[in-house]
């Protein structure tokens, strides 16, 4: 009975340990993970985080002329 809870204490220690690596390996990739999909977010929707600064007293962007009369506004 004592070799049993000393085994017992013995591999709830190396549990702990094992649990407290696959927390940090699981949060790292969970990390990397996250990042890359607003990265692939921002690609797709073709948004610059440098170019989003306040321009001439507005927030609003020209878009370039188009061979159409139309005009357009860009957030």
């Amino acid at each position: 009975m004592i070799c049993t809870q000393i085994f017992a204490v013995k591999l709830s220690k190396g549990l702990d340990i094992v649990a407290v690596i696959n927390t940090k390996i699981f949060l790292g990739i969970l990390f990397v993970f996250v990042v890359s999909i607003y990265g692939l977010i921002f690609k797709i929707l073709k948004v610059d985080l440098l170019r989003l600064k306040k321009h001439s007293g507005t927030y609003w962007r020209d878009m370039e002329q188009l061979k159409r009369p139309r005009i357009f506004k860009q957030y």
